[in-house]
């Protein structure tokens, strides 16, 4: 055998990455090869694709026989095992000689792609003989190459009952390449259903460095209601994140085009302090013999027999906690608390637990989850505040940063970006406040010249002194928050002058946070960011609209012509009887009050003296601090004062038996469009300037694409909720409501039905109804529906009842004789 191998192995690689170093080009055919220097850095999602040239490189050796070649595909990190890419054990090479080099292509397209990022290895084995019967011969050759990901993602979840919202960050860490990403989507586990939050099949190109990212929001939601939150809870994984990405440098987009998707993992959730368990139940064991077939964890109990169950409340944490628990009477349902609905169960020691007797009712047959209508309470650190940044041993440095701003004459927008980047980093990883505010100075020098100069120059260092007088503005160290309430009084407010309103607003603008308490007397907590607009400065058109409509209220509030004025902003929440039933609504023998439908051009903040719809999210204020922009984030950006509810009302969502309404605030622009369309279009003049309005801020349920908003329990949920919201104490009596299609667009509400929902609400209340279609051509028949209920005389009971059966199918349905409309209809007999 010579003493070195006479065969010579090259991998060569189509140059599908253009980053790569070339040491050498050569042609094989038509086909333009190269050969790096190593097999080279390939990216994830890529198919390995390739030459092996085999030649005779001997001085002393012309021509070898029996070739064969076999070239595998390993990946260490995952396992020892490899895959085979090419084998010709089977059909040997008989000759090669050594004028005649042999090429093989290698690749796995077609086969897999390269999903690890990690040092894969490519192994070359091939036998040989000297002679056409010699003795075999061994030849193998390794090449390392590593699978790089250009892209790294990072998603965050937050629990919504049995509904999760998941925002994924994707980020381009290359140094060198843009990276293009599109058609992005979240694949579920089987039972949820993932739908976006706003646009995600767009193309994002990402500039190299990390700092530049793009973000989705997906919500995912269970197909029925079999899942509970103890399930979700549970989950290992939400699913699989699928997107698809290419480097815009590269010339074949067949080739670029890299479909990857991502496990989204669930990161360990962090144990609460409290915790409920239910221990072996105390029911009738006579009655449980009679039911066979009980799942572990199910009692049986008789309708209307009192039964008792056992419960555990086990403290996992190291301080002493004292402890309350509270029943929600609605969300228990038709299995009712015996006693009292609010129960001090005193001091629990830390790491420890305290046993007690649920004492319970049942009204109706049925299987009920016992859970969701009961809650524990840490009555000493249950917040009621949020304190201002001044308590907090940040401070000091929040005030360094901002005094230079305070005596800076014409900030330009770079140097204000460096200021909202310098806050951000106090509290939050540098990476993620570069990418908050890098489209600001963008934004900026899109807005008119006059604008943009009056806030650097005037608006910018007035709403820095601003903030750091916060305390004195306020006179008080902390800001009450309106949180959910099952007991106690039916409201509480929070007020602010216009003064402090600019002030908590500067603050939002500057991101500075508000800090939660971490034992009820000062704010060394954490910060709470939801007041913030980091995630506003985004350069999408609407972005900049909204972005104008800020800056005009804070030239006109913190500029040279800022006025004082003694308005309050009075935010009020408010907790109603939601579990009125059907008999309830179609015995309310009270008239149907006036039903005016107004013009197509018509809105209803132009609706100067009336109470006003606001379409809310149960989290007042919806995406109005991102990219949202319909009903309630636009008028919003009208009105910014509305903001402050965002801050004191949103921290709990608005439940079933609860709205809000907000008196004082003022339009300060207008506005033209709707979505991404919208444009600001200045301050706003006529009757609604400087108007003090009654915003009344209730939420619709959402049906997405389904037809659950005709089942009954939802037609009373929203029946119940309008009441509420129209009945609560504070509001003028006898005011029209001036209101349209609530939950009518990404809501999928039916807007025939809800209008005349919304109309026995406002009879109930003894309000006249002012209402706005926009446009909507399914309540364009409106006004003839309300003349023929009016003709007939019809009471609230009279058409509350034939609602209700309509929507439990018990009676043959059909409109009053107009074929356009298809929701809201009367029975057949009476219309004819």
């Amino acid at each position: 055998m010579p003493g070195r191998d006479p065969i010579d192995v090259k991998v060569m690689r189509d140059c599908h990455n253009p980053l790569l170093g070339v040491d050498t080009s050569r042609k094989l055919g038509d086909a333009s090869l190269k050969l790096p220097r190593e097999v080279s850095d390939m990216f994830v999602g890529e198919a390995f694709q390739g030459f092996i040239t085999v030649a005779v490189d001997s001085p002393s050796i012309s021509t070898l026989y029996n070739v064969t070649l076999r070239v595998n595909l390993s990946c260490p990190a995952v396992g020892e095992e490899s895959v085979s890419l090419v084998d010709t054990t089977d059909h040997p090479l008989r000759v090669l000689a050594k004028e005649c080099p042999v090429e093989q292509v290698v690749t796995t397209r077609g086969k897999f792609s390269l999903s690890v990022p990690s040092i894969h290895i490519l192994q070359v084995q091939m036998t040989y003989t000297m002679s056409p019967d010699g003795e075999t011969l061994y030849f193998k050759r390794s090449y390392k190459f590593p699978v790089v990901a250009p892209l790294a993602v990072h998603h965050e979840v937050v629990q919504l009952d049995t509904r999760l919202l998941c925002n994924v960050t994707v980020t381009n860490t290359h140094p060198t390449a843009n990276i293009a990403i599109f058609d992005t989507e979240i694949e579920p586990l089987p039972g949820f259903l993932s739908q976006p939050v706003g646009d995600t099949r767009s193309t994002h190109v990402l500039p190299p460095k990390e700092a530049n990212a793009a973000e989705y929001v997906f919500q995912l939601s269970p197909r029925g209601s079999s899942v509970d939150i103890s399930y979700v809870r549970q989950l290992a994984s939400y699913g699989v994140f699928k997107y698809q990405w290419r480097c815009p440098q590269l010339g074949s987009a067949s080739d670029s085009l890299l479909g990857v998707k991502q496990q989204l993992d669930v990161r360990p959730l962090q144990q609460q302090d409290l915790d409920l368990r239910l221990q072996a139940s105390s029911y009738d064991a006579a009655v449980a013999s009679k039911v066979s077939g009980l799942p572990e964890g199910v009692l049986a109990a008789t309708v209307e027999k009192p039964f008792s169950i056992q419960v555990e409340v086990v403290n996992n944490s190291e301080r002493d906690i004292a402890l309350a628990i509270h029943y929600d009477v609605d969300a228990l349902g038709d299995v009712q608390i015996a006693g009292a609905t609010e129960e001090t169960l005193g001091t629990i020691q830390a790491f420890s637990s305290l046993p007690f007797t649920l004492s319970l009712f049942p009204f109706a047959a049925g299987i009920f989850t016992l859970g969701s209508g009961i809650s524990l309470r840490d009555k000493e650190t249950d917040a009621k505040y949020l304190y201002l940044p001044t308590t907090s041993s940040d401070w000091s440095v929040y005030e360094e940063i901002l005094k230079p701003v305070c005596s800076q004459q014409g900030t330009t927008p770079d140097q204000l970006r460096d200021v909202l980047e310098r806050i951000a980093e106090v509290y939050a990883r540098r990476d993620r406040a570069a990418r908050f505010y890098k489209d600001l100075p963008r934004m900026l020098w899109k807005l008119p010249v006059k604008e943009r100069a009056a806030f650097l120059g005037t608006a910018v260092p007035e709403m820095a002194r601003r903030v750091i007088e916060i305390e004195a503005v306020m006179g008080i160290k902390t800001v009450g928050l309106l949180r959910k309430r099952r007991g106690g009084q039916e409201e509480h407010s929070v007020s602010f002058t216009p003064y402090q309103a600019s002030a908590l607003l500067s603050l939002a603008f500057f991101g500075v946070p508000m800090y939660w308490s971490d034992d009820g007397c000062s704010g060394r907590g954490k910060p709470s960011v939801r007041f913030n607009f980091a995630k506003f400065y985004h350069d999408r058109h609407n972005q900049v609209a909204k972005l104008r409509c800020i800056i005009l209220y804070f030239n006109h509030q913190c500029g040279a012509t800022g006025t004082s004025d003694d308005r309050h902003i009075t935010i009020t929440r408010v907790r109603g009887t939601h579990g009125r039933m059907g008999e309830w609504w179609s015995t309310r023998d009270v008239p149907m009050s006036k039903l005016e439908v107004r013009g197509d051009g018509e809105r209803i903040e132009d609706a100067v003296g009336l109470l006003q719809a606001d379409f809310a999210n149960c989290r007042v204020g919806g995406g109005v601090l991102s990219s949202g922009c319909v009903q309630e984030e636009i008028r919003f950006m009208i009105c910014p004062e509305l903001l402050l509810s965002t801050l004191v009302g949103a921290v709990d969502p608005l439940a079933d038996y609860e709205a809000m309404y907000i008196h004082g605030a003022i339009q300060f622009t207008d506005y033209i469009g709707y979505g991404s369309s919208f444009e600001c279009s200045g301050y706003v003049e006529g009757a609604a300037a400087q108007q003090p309005s009654w915003v009344i801020v209730m939420d619709a349920l959402h049906f997405g694409q389904h037809s659950a908003h005709r089942a009954t329990q939802h037609v009373l949920r929203e029946l119940n909720k309008c009441h509420i919201a129209l009945t609560a104490p504070g509001l003028h009596d006898g005011v029209a409501f001036a209101t349209g299609n609530w939950g009518c667009g990404v809501f999928g509400g039916d807007p025939q039905l809800k209008s005349i929902l919304q109309w026995l609400a406002c009879s109930t209340a003894g309000r006249d109804i002012s209402y706005f279609p926009y446009g909507d051509s399914r309540v364009a028949e409106l006004s003839r529906v309300a003349a023929v209920v009016e003709q007939k005389g019809w009471t609230v009971g009279d058409l509350a009842a034939k609602i209700l059966l309509y929507v439990e199918g018990e009676v043959p349905m059909i409109y009053v004789k107009i074929p356009s409309a298809r929701s809201l209809k009367v029975d057949y007999e009476d219309s004819r």
